[in-house]
Order: structure tokens, then sequence, then C-alpha cells
């Protein structure tokens, strides 16, 4: 019988500051790919800089990196972002049947002294951390 490997992409969300980042650089290993949109959210210096304008720029750009490296066969794909709606994933669950990929996704929550913390510097100005917060969508 011939050994046929998984294909895995992990879905990893949630909000600024959570530990996304952190958690799938600790996961991966140097045979896996991970990708965000915020990777495409930098100026021309190679520096992160989050401009609202860029981010349906960047988000297709994710999917585009996601769907490459599956076309090359690789086994794990972690994409990690703020996906606040379960809808923000859709296209990532319709590459993974395209290609034959299972799909885990997980919610991160940092937590310091005991609290839950998440959010960083990172939120955009023109939206704020409790309409974050609010919005975002878990279905169990």
């Amino acid at each position: 019988m011939k050994h046929v490997s998984q294909r895995d992409l992990y879905i990893v969300r949630g909000l600024p500051g959570a530990g996304k980042t952190a958690l799938v650089e600790s996961l991966c290993s140097p045979l896996d790919k991970m990708y965000s949109p915020d990777d495409y959210m930098v100026d021309e210096r190679g520096v992160y800089a989050y401009d609202n304008s860029r981010v349906q720029e960047t988000i297709d750009a994710c999917q585009k990196g996601v769907e490459k490296a599956m076309q090359r066969g690789v086994s794990r794909i972690f994409v990690h972002a703020l996906f606040t709606k379960h809808a923000h994933m859709q296209p990532y669950f319709k590459l993974a049947s395209r290609y034959g990929y299972r799909v885990f996704s997980c919610v991160v929550e940092r937590h310091h002294n005991g609290r839950s913390e998440h959010f960083s510097s990172e939120a955009s100005e023109d939206e704020s951390r409790e309409l974050r917060r609010k919005r975002f969508d878990i279905r169990l």
C-alpha cells in the first residue's frame, strides 16, 4: 500500500496581541510554511507599517501565498490573522478543499497575570478595541 502524507492547514486566529505569531512560530518546523496578511503590510524598507487602505491587498496576497504552497504540496501550512468573522476564513476552507488539506482552526488568547489579554498597539486607530472584541465571532 502506498503511503500518502497528510496535508494540514492550520488557521490561527485571535485579536491583536493575543500571541498568534508567537504560537505559530513555536509550532512550525523548517519544512512548514507560515503566512499572515501582516507579512505583506511592510513599507519600502521591509518594516511593518499598518495601513488600513492596504488591508484587502494584504489579505489577497496572503491567500495567494497559501495557494502556491498548497500547489507545491507543502504538508503543513499555518495562517495566522485576526479573522474576526468565520466568513473571513472561507477562502482558506475552499483552498483546502480544492487541494485536499484537512483544516484545523484555533483561537489564541494570551494570559497575563491571570487575566486574558487580547490587544496591543497593533489595533488600528479607526477601529476601537472594544468594537473588535464585540465583532469577534466564535463557532463551536
